[in-house]
Order: C-alpha cells, then structure tokens, then sequence
C-alpha cells in the first residue's frame, strides 16, 4: 500500500512540476524567442505539452543511460528522493525565472 501512496504522490508532484514548468517556458518563449526571431506566441497550455514531451523523452533517455548502475533502494528512500526532486524543481523554476525576466528587461 506505500508503494502504490508513493507512486500517487510522485504523480501529484509531477502535474505540479509541469505546470510551473510551462508557465516558466512561456514566458521564457514570449521574452526571448517571439523577440528574437519573431516566431508565434506559445500559449500556456501548448507549453505545458511541450514541458512533458520534452521531460519523457528526457525520462527515456534517462532510464536507458542508468539501466547498468540502479542500486536497490528501500521504497522509503525512492519517495524521499523523488519527492525532493520534484520540490527542487518547483521551487528553482521560479526563482530561474525571476532571472530570466531581469535579463529581458535588461536586453529589451
């Protein structure tokens, strides 16, 4: 029963991952690529798909590269780390973004 809580959990933070995500490639898309080579707008949305398109091929190519060195963990561990991982990211996507956007006020 942890295994399948762990799993819904990892997918909970997966969809918020994503989200932040897309809203973080929008903007970074609205600032740099339509401004730079006048390309279309990439609504919120179509970059949400583009963020989990992008992080399953990532995903693939990820379990292809580390099939040989997997270590047997507890599911304990699994969770704490994949839960980290995911907290990581929502809270770095943010933060590289406030970045970005003092970079295109400083470009633009």
């Amino acid at each position: 029963m942890t295994t399948f809580f762990a799993f819904l959990f990892n997918i909970a933070f997966g969809i918020v991952r994503n989200l932040v995500a897309g809203w973080c490639l929008a903007c970074y898309w609205s600032w740099f690529i339509v401004t730079a080579f006048n390309a279309p707008q990439l609504d919120y949305l179509h970059a949400v798909g583009v963020t989990m398109t992008v992080g399953f091929a990532a995903m693939a190519a990820g379990i292809a590269t580390k099939a040989d060195t997997t270590e047997a963990r507890s599911v304990n561990e699994a969770f704490a780390k994949a839960i980290g991982s995911h907290l990581g990211h929502i809270i770095i996507f943010p933060i590289v973004t406030g970045i970005a956007y003092v970079w295109h006020l400083f470009i633009g």
